[in-house]
């Protein structure tokens, strides 16, 4: 009786064994790996089951993108330095020494790039619109005001378009910014240009044809000078003279002009 009971000890000590060490040798269960941005913190875990743990994991052929490392736990991380496709082999041994191995590929988008450098000049009271552009970004893509604002009463959209009918006359610095859907960015600042890469812009908004306040303006302020100076010289070039001088009425107004003043685009 004695020697059964002996007998069933030592069954379910190498049957306790056995599960400890799970069922057979191990599997790499892990077939894909996300994507990683250049740099972009990247962080991913491999994965396998069976065998006996722990777990050590290794790269066997092939190799990660700069700037990345496998630990021993199966951990890839770090922050990628190249774009591409890096294929490799990852290993796992379990405690009794026992491997399974797996081909992976790894790729590393591109940081996008804001392509856009300048925008077109608006005229105030008339419908504008402009898109901005990019390279390099994985969709969906978002676009927003990180510095400075846009010209009155326009706006940016999300999807890049800036918008709207300018209200006045100037113009407004602003930097935007591109995010896209693998956490990379770009800004930009252009002049007349607007992303996380960030650019500034400053687009021109002029009141040619589209403001009859600066234009009465402009005009009374030619008529005073002209009239302040009557019976004197009235050549060509003195008058172009006093033109300069009105220029100063009518500052801030409206877009840069000749060299002859503000009173020649009227």
């Amino acid at each position: 009786m004695i020697a059964r009971w002996g007998h069933i000890l030592v069954l379910a000590g190498l049957l306790a064994g056995r599960a400890s060490f799970g069922q057979g040798k191990p599997n790499i269960t892990t077939t894909t790996l996300p994507a990683g941005t250049v740099t972009v913190a990247y962080s991913a875990s491999l994965s396998a089951s069976g065998g006996g743990r722990p777990y050590v994991w290794s790269i066997t052929a092939g190799s990660l993108p700069g700037g990345l490392t496998l630990s021993g736990d199966g951990t890839i991380a770090g922050t990628p330095s190249n774009p591409g496709a890096f294929p490799f082999t990852a290993m796992v041994q379990d405690a009794r020494g026992m491997t399974d191995s797996q081909p992976l590929t790894l790729t590393v988008n591109s940081n996008p790039v804001i392509t856009t450098v300048s925008l077109p000049t608006g005229v105030v009271g008339a419908s504008y619109s402009a898109t901005l552009s990019s390279t390099g970004a994985v969709p969906p893509v978002t676009w927003a005001v990180s510095a400075g604002s846009l010209p009155a009463n326009l706006s940016l959209s999300a999807s890049g378009t800036i918008g709207g009918t300018p209200s006045a006359a100037g113009k407004a610095n602003f930097t935007v910014k591109l995010s896209d859907s693998k956490g990379g960015s770009d800004t930009q600042a252009p002049t007349d240009r607007c992303t996380t890469r960030q650019k500034t812009y400053s687009p021109h908004i002029s009141r040619r044809a589209a403001s009859i306040a600066a234009a009465s303006r402009c005009s009374s302020a030619c008529d005073t000078e002209d009239s302040s100076t009557a019976g004197t010289d009235r050549s060509p070039v003195a008058k172009r003279e006093r033109r300069r001088r009105s220029l100063s009425v009518c500052e801030g107004q409206t877009e840069p002009f000749s060299s002859r003043g503000c009173c020649d685009w009227l």
